[in-house]
Protein backbone atom coordinates (compact mmCIF):
# COMPACT_ATOMS: atom_id res chain seq x y z
CA UNK A 1 0.00 0.00 0.00
CA UNK A 2 1.35 3.74 -0.73
CA UNK A 3 -0.15 6.58 0.71
CA UNK A 4 0.44 10.69 0.19
CA UNK A 5 -0.70 13.32 2.01
CA UNK A 6 0.00 16.94 1.30
CA UNK A 7 -0.59 20.52 2.77
CA UNK A 8 1.23 23.53 1.19
CA UNK A 9 0.77 27.22 0.93
CA UNK A 10 -0.07 28.03 -2.66
CA UNK A 11 -0.59 31.24 -2.43
CA UNK A 12 2.71 32.58 -0.59
CA UNK A 13 5.91 30.71 -0.02
CA UNK A 14 4.58 29.54 3.40
CA UNK A 15 4.25 26.09 4.91
CA UNK A 16 5.05 23.23 3.43
CA UNK A 17 4.37 19.68 4.83
CA UNK A 18 4.55 16.08 2.40
CA UNK A 19 3.49 12.35 4.07
CA UNK A 20 4.26 9.41 2.35
CA UNK A 21 4.30 5.94 3.31
CA UNK A 22 4.79 2.44 1.74
CA UNK A 23 3.51 -0.53 3.80
CA UNK A 24 4.00 -4.29 2.79
CA UNK A 25 2.46 -7.16 4.57
CA UNK A 26 5.24 -9.71 3.33
CA UNK A 27 2.94 -12.50 4.64
CA UNK A 28 0.13 -12.73 6.77
CA UNK A 29 2.03 -12.09 10.30
CA UNK A 30 4.70 -9.61 8.93
CA UNK A 31 3.83 -5.96 8.24
CA UNK A 32 6.72 -3.26 7.26
CA UNK A 33 6.30 0.22 7.31
CA UNK A 34 8.29 3.09 5.98
CA UNK A 35 6.99 6.44 6.11
CA UNK A 36 8.82 9.97 5.35
CA UNK A 37 7.66 13.18 6.69
CA UNK A 38 8.97 16.91 5.20
CA UNK A 39 7.75 20.30 7.05
CA UNK A 40 9.27 23.01 5.58
CA UNK A 41 8.53 27.21 6.78
CA UNK A 42 5.70 26.45 9.47
CA UNK A 43 5.34 28.99 12.14
CA UNK A 44 4.32 26.68 14.82
CA UNK A 45 6.75 23.72 14.23
CA UNK A 46 10.29 23.10 13.34
CA UNK A 47 11.41 22.32 9.68
CA UNK A 48 11.67 18.53 9.72
CA UNK A 49 12.80 15.45 7.43
CA UNK A 50 12.15 12.70 8.75
CA UNK A 51 12.15 8.75 8.45
CA UNK A 52 9.80 6.37 10.09
CA UNK A 53 9.90 2.30 10.31
CA UNK A 54 7.87 0.10 11.53
CA UNK A 55 8.03 -3.52 11.97
CA UNK A 56 4.91 -5.89 13.09
CA UNK A 57 5.43 -9.48 13.43
CA UNK A 58 2.49 -11.75 14.91
CA UNK A 59 4.29 -14.85 16.15
CA UNK A 60 1.06 -16.92 16.69
CA UNK A 61 -2.66 -15.75 17.65
CA UNK A 62 -1.55 -15.05 21.15
CA UNK A 63 1.60 -12.74 20.79
CA UNK A 64 3.31 -10.31 18.49
CA UNK A 65 5.79 -7.77 18.56
CA UNK A 66 6.58 -4.70 17.28
CA UNK A 67 9.68 -1.94 16.77
CA UNK A 68 9.54 1.14 15.33
CA UNK A 69 12.23 3.54 14.98
CA UNK A 70 12.39 7.59 13.86
CA UNK A 71 15.32 9.34 12.16
CA UNK A 72 15.56 13.07 11.74
CA UNK A 73 17.74 14.43 8.80
CA UNK A 74 16.80 18.50 9.24
CA UNK A 75 19.73 20.22 9.85
CA UNK A 76 17.94 22.63 12.57
CA UNK A 77 17.24 19.87 14.63
CA UNK A 78 20.02 17.27 14.79
CA UNK A 79 21.79 17.45 18.09
CA UNK A 80 24.83 19.78 17.93
CA UNK A 81 26.82 17.29 19.69
CA UNK A 82 26.31 14.33 17.97
CA UNK A 83 25.68 13.20 14.40
CA UNK A 84 23.34 10.07 15.39
CA UNK A 85 19.74 11.30 13.30
CA UNK A 86 18.12 8.80 15.50
CA UNK A 87 15.18 10.47 17.79
CA UNK A 88 13.49 7.54 18.63
CA UNK A 89 12.84 3.70 19.20
CA UNK A 90 10.62 1.56 20.39
CA UNK A 91 9.64 -2.00 21.07
CA UNK A 92 6.22 -3.36 21.94
CA UNK A 93 5.28 -6.90 23.18
CA UNK A 94 1.85 -7.68 22.48
CA UNK A 95 -0.46 -10.29 24.42
CA UNK A 96 -4.24 -11.69 23.47
CA UNK A 97 -5.98 -12.56 26.82
CA UNK A 98 -9.01 -13.81 25.15
CA UNK A 99 -11.61 -10.67 25.85
CA UNK A 100 -8.58 -8.18 26.21
CA UNK A 101 -5.14 -7.80 24.38
CA UNK A 102 -2.59 -6.00 26.43
CA UNK A 103 0.94 -4.36 25.39
CA UNK A 104 4.27 -3.57 27.00
CA UNK A 105 5.96 -0.78 25.18
CA UNK A 106 9.42 0.30 25.96
CA UNK A 107 10.63 3.63 24.06
CA UNK A 108 13.84 5.62 24.31
CA UNK A 109 13.47 9.10 22.76
CA UNK A 110 16.41 12.06 22.37
CA UNK A 111 14.79 15.48 22.39
CA UNK A 112 16.76 17.84 20.16
CA UNK A 113 19.23 18.86 23.30
CA UNK A 114 17.12 17.94 25.88
CA UNK A 115 17.28 15.18 28.26
CA UNK A 116 16.97 12.05 27.06
CA UNK A 117 13.63 10.49 28.05
CA UNK A 118 13.05 6.50 28.55
CA UNK A 119 9.19 5.38 29.04
CA UNK A 120 7.55 2.31 29.81
CA UNK A 121 4.00 1.93 28.84
CA UNK A 122 1.86 -0.62 29.48
CA UNK A 123 -2.19 -0.74 27.88
CA UNK A 124 -4.91 -3.12 28.34
CA UNK A 125 -7.81 -3.20 25.25
CA UNK A 126 -11.04 -4.24 25.76
CA UNK A 127 -11.91 -5.88 22.43
CA UNK A 128 -15.81 -5.31 22.29
CA UNK A 129 -15.07 -1.51 22.93
CA UNK A 130 -11.68 -0.86 21.47
CA UNK A 131 -11.90 2.94 21.20
CA UNK A 132 -13.43 3.72 24.47
CA UNK A 133 -11.26 5.44 26.77
CA UNK A 134 -11.18 5.91 30.47
CA UNK A 135 -9.74 9.84 31.48
CA UNK A 136 -6.94 8.57 34.10
CA UNK A 137 -3.84 9.57 34.09
CA UNK A 138 -0.85 9.90 36.71
CA UNK A 139 0.18 12.96 38.01
CA UNK A 140 3.53 13.75 39.50
CA UNK A 141 3.04 16.31 42.80
CA UNK A 142 -1.09 15.92 42.41
CA UNK A 143 -2.77 17.93 45.13
CA UNK A 144 -5.99 15.14 44.85
CA UNK A 145 -5.86 14.60 48.90
CA UNK A 146 -2.03 12.98 47.86
CA UNK A 147 -3.05 10.40 45.98
CA UNK A 148 -0.98 11.38 43.05
CA UNK A 149 -3.89 10.03 40.50
CA UNK A 150 -6.13 12.66 38.74
CA UNK A 151 -8.67 12.48 36.24
CA UNK A 152 -8.12 14.19 32.83
CA UNK A 153 -10.29 16.66 30.99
Amino acid sequence: MLGFLTSTDLHNSGYHEYNSYLQWQIAQPVLIRLSHRFLDNSDIFRDSNQLSTQLFWRIDDNWAVATRHKFEFSDTSINSQSNNPLRSHEYSIYRDLSSWRAALAVQWANNNNLKDEFSVFLSFTLKAFPDVRIPLSYTEGATDIGSGISLSP
